[in-house]
């Protein structure tokens, strides 16, 4: 059995990770995440939803290569340490399905967050880096910089 502490948060602390008023574009987006922890799951799913996202989780990267392949999303979190296919395996094959895989914004989560690992990641087609553990606010920034095209009306 999975036990995680439950912190109550002051109203203030609520009302500062709730999604801000930002550019008229802002929109709620479909994402991705494969992460293999489940605890990681369940914080990474629990920010995007406050931040007014809508989350698929997988376990691994091949997991997130064949949900990427039915489409839909608007960006993909991607833990770079997991088993069966890492992140940058799982990179490097969504950035070889065509146009969708080549467009989409890439967010790397680890829990390495050497320059060297920055690197790599932004070397493999990664558009933002947060380190675990995670914040919501580092969320909230990895996706305001993401450069994610409008949907077609």
């Amino acid at each position: 059995m999975l036990a995680l502490p439950l912190v109550v948060a002051a109203p203030a602390a609520v009302a500062a990770a709730t999604p801000a008023e930002g550019p008229e574009d802002a929109r709620p987006l479909r994402i991705l995440v494969a992460e293999d922890t489940a605890a990681s799951q369940l914080v990474i799913r629990l920010m995007l939803g406050r931040l007014g996202h809508s989350v698929e989780i997988v376990e691994d990267g091949q997991a997130a290569v064949e949900a990427f392949a039915r489409g839909g999303f608007d960006a993909v979190f991607l833990d770079l340490q997991m088993p069966r296919m890492d992140g940058y395996e799982a990179a490097r094959a969504i950035r070889a399905g065509g146009q969708a895989g080549a467009a989409v914004p890439l967010v790397a989560l680890t829990a390495f967050s050497q320059p060297a690992e920055r690197e790599r990641a932004q070397a493999s087609g990664f558009a933002q880096f947060v380190s675990k553990p995670v914040r919501i606010a580092q969320v909230e920034e990895a996706i305001r910089r993401l450069r994610v095209p409008s949907r077609a009306a």
